[in-house]
């Protein structure tokens, strides 16, 4: 994957609490997807927005959406020229009284599209983090390898640890490919709470580490329903501070939100190494 040194944007949305955090889009343009539930046809695809995280941005990736009972299922297939679209991963997406539901069910590659062998599997593990990324922060998860369930522990992952598990399974399918210096090296960026001062709830932080330790110079956005955010970058122990500030100017009207602060570290990619974007709940203080 060969692209000049940038931001990678990210704009991230709260949907249970509503709240868009404005730091840009990992994707393009999205493409909604046109629903034809029980078509005869099947779905209906369309083009997959590109992604500054998938490095074959040659392979047709396509998505289609459909509503299947009360969940919204999403899927992600692949398309050769002149061929139908060939499913890759199932996601389904519920939401109850019990809260925000997603699973992925990754899928087995059939017979046409083997000859694209590793990196069609390594590019599909890219657009699942991209797409993981734009849902629900406050949402439970599950992943499902080929062949497998989530019937143990149906939803056993938070945001962030989704995000790690699809990180580790396109790192897996990277290796297996046989030419892991093919791809630029993704690295696991993780955000920690802190202890911060009890006299003032509207001040957040967290530390933000990579592979190595803490992590100096990158900037976390923290947002917090109904519309007070704020941002801040790491200090060299990786530390990000910042006061809460309601965007629209009236805090006497909303008092203290006891509504979390989601914290967002929305990821930069450069040519030799991507820091992946992730995020973290923080509980409102009381």
């Amino acid at each position: 994957m060969t692209m000049p040194t940038r931001r990678m944007d990210t704009l991230g949305r709260r949907l249970r609490a509503g709240v868009a955090i404005a730091a840009g889009c990992l994707l393009g343009a999205a493409h909604a997807a046109k629903w034809r539930g029980g078509d005869e046809a099947g779905p209906d695809y369309v083009p997959a927005p590109r992604s500054a995280l998938v490095g074959r941005q040659d392979l047709p990736f396509r998505l289609a959406q459909e509503q299947r009972g009360e969940s919204t299922v999403t899927i992600l297939a692949w398309q050769a020229a002149g061929g139908q679209a060939v499913p890759l991963s199932v996601m389904a997406l519920s939401r109850s009284r019990n809260g925000t539901r997603l699973s992925v069910q990754r899928l087995a590659l059939p017979d046409l599209a083997k000859k694209e062998g590793g990196d069609l599997d390594v590019a599909t593990l890219e657009y699942l983090y991209t797409l993981v990324l734009r849902q629900d922060p406050e949402a439970q998860y599950c992943l499902a390898d080929v062949g497998q369930g989530c019937d143990a522990d149906p939803y056993p992952y938070s945001h962030a640890g989704m995000l790690l598990q699809l990180a580790r399974a396109r790192q897996h399918a990277v290796d297996s490919a046989g030419r892991p210096g093919a791809s630029v090296p993704w690295q696991l960026m993780s955000l920690a709470p802190t202890e911060m001062p009890d006299t003032d709830p509207d001040e957040v932080g967290i530390r933000i580490s990579g592979e190595q330790g803490p992590m100096a110079g990158l900037t976390i956005f923290f947002n917090q329903a109904p519309h007070a955010s704020c941002a801040a970058q790491s200090t060299a122990d990786g530390l990000a501070t910042c006061h809460l500030v309601d965007q629209h100017g009236d805090d006497d009207a909303h008092g203290h939100s006891k509504a979390p602060v989601l914290a967002l570290f929305p990821g930069d990619i450069r040519a030799d190494r991507v820091l992946l974007p992730t995020t973290l709940v923080l509980n409102a203080k009381p």
